[in-house]
């Protein structure tokens, strides 16, 4: 009966000390987390107010623009993307599919690589 105490008391000993170190983990990620959730609300509290300072900055701009040229202004109705892509391109024959001649395709394929370009950060294309 001794010994089974004994046993037991060791054992439940060792589970006991092996979960400090876990349960320090836990502690110390939920501080690290604690600290980051911080640093973002410091963060936001301080770009919030420039944020909208530039925004009301930009509303003074576009209403100065405005006056001086209502034909320039950024708030001037513009024909949606489509409508302009109609009215600019070409009528296509009914009946027959549309091809590309070779300046057209050399043209699709400088704008595809400079897509991908783009997308890559390339400096050649800014």
């Amino acid at each position: 009966m001794k010994n089974l105490l004994i046993f037991i008391l060791i054992n439940f000993f060792n589970l006991h000390c092996a979960d400090k170190p876990e349960i320090q983990k836990r502690l110390e990620e939920k501080e690290r987390r604690r600290a980051i959730c911080l640093q973002k609300k410091q963060l936001l509290a301080r770009l919030v107010p420039q944020y909208q300072q530039i925004g009301q900055q930009i509303e003074q701009l576009e209403r100065e623009i405005a006056e001086l040229d209502p034909q320039d202004s950024p708030r001037a109705e513009a024909l949606p993307m489509e409508e302009t892509l109609i009215q600019t391109s070409p009528p296509l024959p009914a009946r027959s599919p549309r091809r590309f001649n070779s300046e057209s395709s050399n043209e699709l394929l400088k704008f595809a690589a400079l897509q991908s370009a783009r997308r890559r950060g390339s400096p050649e294309c800014e």
